[in-house]
């Protein structure tokens, strides 16, 4: 069993893990993600592509209470999962609409148990009942990005959102 070290924001550097002794680089395969080791053929949602650009900043993660390999990152390309602790990877497809089908996620937070998820990327929430497979989605009428989304502990179909920005 591993506990995450706690960083709000890390470039490069990676998300690391210990077993009480020592701690262990798990986003080594995250950081040299490529497109071809998703496991989900692009014709799945053929209007939203695997990035084509490397992972440069991961902004937060979040880890399952109920069990501690299933791990969630927010990237500055697009959110990942990893059901495994970190050996592999798995690119989630968000009802993004951009050029490249990519968005800078800047947030993620669980609900309770493994399928409630939600992903903050500029004034939008995504929401996920089902681990990631499929997306609600919900923009805010604002100016600014979407900082931190808080699950409720005791009703978590209920998220708070904190703002960094024009918020008018």
């Amino acid at each position: 069993m591993y506990r995450v070290k706690r960083v709000e924001k890390f470039f490069l550097r990676g998300l690391f893990a210990s077993n009480g002794n020592t701690f262990q680089n798990i986003s080594d395969s995250l950081l040299n993600f490529n497109r071809n080791q998703n496991p989900i053929s692009s014709s799945d949602l053929p209007d939203v592509n695997v990035p084509t650009t490397s992972i440069h900043n991961l902004n937060r993660f979040a880890i399952s209470s109920n069990n501690q390999s299933l791990i969630f990152v927010a990237a500055d390309n697009g959110l990942y999962k990893t059901i495994d602790g970190g050996r592999t990877w798995v690119y989630l497809r968000l009802p993004v609409k951009s050029n490249n089908g990519t968005v800078p996620i800047s947030t993620v937070s669980l609900g309770s148990g493994d399928t409630l998820v939600y992903a903050g990327a500029e004034n939008t929430v995504y929401k996920s009942l089902n681990g990631g497979d499929s997306w609600q989605v919900q923009s805010i009428a604002t100016g600014a990005t979407i900082y931190y989304i808080l699950v409720d502990p005791q009703l978590s179909q209920i998220a708070y959102v904190g703002l960094n920005g024009d918020h008018r």
